[in-house]
């Protein structure tokens, strides 16, 4: 056998994508990329900070966008160095993961924010 192309089909990939619309997703700060063992372990510190519930756009054949901002303030000084989607609030089941190509440097009590279209999922 040959080298190959994988393809999957508009349906598939939207039945995919429109899981995530369906939710409920959290978004998740990562000071370094997560551990598929162990997403949990590298998530921002501190006391402040929580997973934000993300709301959708609908999905198109190949792609859904954040419908509002995710802020977080008052973060731990550090860095930003991925973000990643789990299926609950606290734990949870991380369900992708996006690492930066140049990680965010955070003050002591520093902000983040994931503008509207910023954080997509495209297939």
């Amino acid at each position: 056998m040959g080298a190959g192309v994988t393809r999957v089909a508009d349906v598939q990939t939207t039945l995919w994508l429109n899981s995530f619309v369906e939710g409920p997703l959290y978004a998740a700060l990562h000071y370094e990329p997560p551990a598929l063992d162990d997403p949990t372990a590298s998530e921002m510190p501190g006391a402040t900070y929580q997973r934000r519930a993300v709301s959708w756009d609908s999905a198109t054949p190949r792609m859904v966008t954040n419908a509002a901002p995710l802020r977080w303030y008052n973060l731990s000084a550090g860095q930003v160095a991925a973000w990643s989607l789990f299926d609950d609030p606290v734990r949870g089941r991380m369900r992708i993961e996006h690492v930066l190509d140049v990680p965010w440097p955070i003050d002591a009590r520093g902000a983040f924010e994931i503008g509207v279209g910023d954080l997509y999922v495209r297939f």
